[in-house]
């Protein structure tokens, strides 16, 4: 009788590393798929803003006192066209009077009013003329007359956009002098002015255009971050009776 056997020829071993090969690239195929698969569920998971979640208490805490140093370190510095360096280069220039003027206005109102409250800030190219109306709008304060507020707002723009206009020292004495007023202002209502709620603050800045009746648009262009030309458009305000008002 003849025994049964296997015979492993050379087809049989072919077909069977054939196999074996489609085996295998058939598994790296589904392995491959699930690793995309769980990549990319994991993208669309929402992501987790809460700061160092992985962390201790201990540790959390030490990062976001760091991150509110950071805060109040960017509160109480800022660029500034008069320090050491800077006057020492323009201070012989005839716009100095100028630089001192801009950066007393944005230390004595801006950045003043930030400090006491971080809700009132002025926004983007707002002029200082809209700006302190809505300032006394939202804050009640009636000290801030029609004359004070027009004042300080052309001040302001003849230090900045206004080159005709004469700003020398005298012009910087009375600047000096309003702005000395708008702190005792400020002084005297401390305690009301902290007290506003983003809500206000957000209410008045969405209400009309304050821009002052017979004023002028200045019209300028600029560049965005992005590299592409806008038009900026600062309105100002109508000279004649605030200079007069000043000389008087």
């Amino acid at each position: 009788m003849i025994p049964a056997t296997l015979g492993l020829g050379g087809y049989t071993i072919v077909f069977a590393v054939a196999f074996i090969l489609l085996v295998l690239i058939a598994g790296t195929i589904v392995v491959f798929r699930q690793i995309q698969r769980v990549r990319l569920n994991s993208a669309r998971r929402e992501i987790n803003s809460s700061i160092a979640p992985e962390t201790s208490k201990k540790h959390r805490e030490g990062i976001i006192s760091k991150i509110n140093a950071v805060a109040v370190f960017r509160q109480s510095y800022f660029p500034k066209f008069t320090d050491c360096n800077m006057i020492s280069e323009h201070a012989t220039k005839s716009y100095v009077q100028r630089m001192i003027g801009f950066d007393e206005i944005n230390r004595n109102v801006d950045r003043q009013l930030e400090f006491i409250n971080p809700h009132i800030v002025r926004s983007p190219g707002q002029s200082t003329y809209s700006f302190l109306k809505e300032l006394r709008e939202m804050a009640n304060l009636t000290e801030l007359d029609d004359y004070f507020i027009e004042r300080l707002s052309f001040l302001h723009e003849a230090c900045r956009f206004r080159t005709v206009c004469p700003f020398g020292e005298p012009e910087l004495e009375e600047l000096r002098g309003i702005l000395k007023e708008f702190l005792k202002i400020l002084a005297n209502n401390q305690a009301h002015l902290s007290s506003i709620s983003p809500l206000t603050s957000k209410a008045q800045n969405n209400g009309s255009d304050r821009r002052p009746s017979g004023g002028i648009t200045l019209r300028r262009g600029i560049r965005s971050q992005k590299g592409t030309k806008m038009v900026e458009e600062i309105p100002l305000l109508h000279v004649g009776g605030i200079v007069d008002k000043g000389k008087t």
